[in-house]
């Protein structure tokens, strides 16, 4: 399938003396030429050198495009789920020890306090 982009090639030409207000007068009239020129496939990003179509991208962007990364499946998802949960419930209760540790030892320190 080829695809065909136009190119604008333009240059400014001063209008002629009329009757218009001296600003419009001095101002240049752009004249453009359309030249279409087709574009060959397997062009990513297709651009224009001179008279020739050239790739736009490098080719590790090219590469990145050809292999896309894997998508995990539901079942690989699940597991590093589950994985990071147990994870995050042993440090919870590590911490939910420590924390009943250190208020063990205040109450035990509060209790030698009022027997003062």
């Amino acid at each position: 399938m080829s695809r065909a982009f136009s190119l604008s090639i333009g240059e400014q030409k001063p209008r002629g003396k009329s009757t218009e207000d001296e600003a419009e007068q001095s101002a240049p009239e752009l004249v453009a030429y359309m030249v279409a020129v087709p574009v060959p496939d397997g062009l990513y990003k297709p651009q224009q050198a001179l008279k020739l179509w050239i790739e736009g991208f490098t080719m590790e962007e090219i590469v990145a495009i050809k292999n896309p990364p894997k998508q995990p499946t539901a079942e690989e998802r699940m597991a590093a789920l589950t994985a990071q949960l147990k994870k995050q419930e042993e440090q919870a209760a590590a911490v939910s020890g420590d924390l009943q540790a250190f208020m063990e030892y205040i109450a035990k320190r509060l209790d030698q306090s009022a027997r003062v």
